[in-house]
């Protein structure tokens, strides 16, 4: 909210995080990931827009290259972030 980050979960290999509404700061969630909460870099991510609609697209990579391929792609809200 008001573009600011949630709390971050330190990372556990055995861990599944999902993000709600953070498209606009994807690339900024993705370093924060990394920098502060110790995923390493090549840690996947999924990306699902608009998820249950008939149009609804998938975009993957990992937590090095999501923030850029969601760009490319032109990823756009809703959409859901499951690292």
């Amino acid at each position: 909210r008001d573009n600011t980050s949630p709390s971050l979960i330190q990372y556990h290999p055995e861990q599944t995080v999902v993000f709600l509404m953070a498209v606009g700061r994807l690339r900024k969630l993705a370093v924060n990931l990394v920098r502060k909460a110790n995923f390493p870099m090549d840690t996947p991510v999924g990306i699902v827009e608009r998820a249950g609609c008939p149009d609804q697209r998938t975009v993957v990579g990992n937590l090095e290259n999501i923030a850029d391929l969601a760009e490319v792609h032109g990823v756009r809200p809703p959409s859901t972030i499951v690292v």
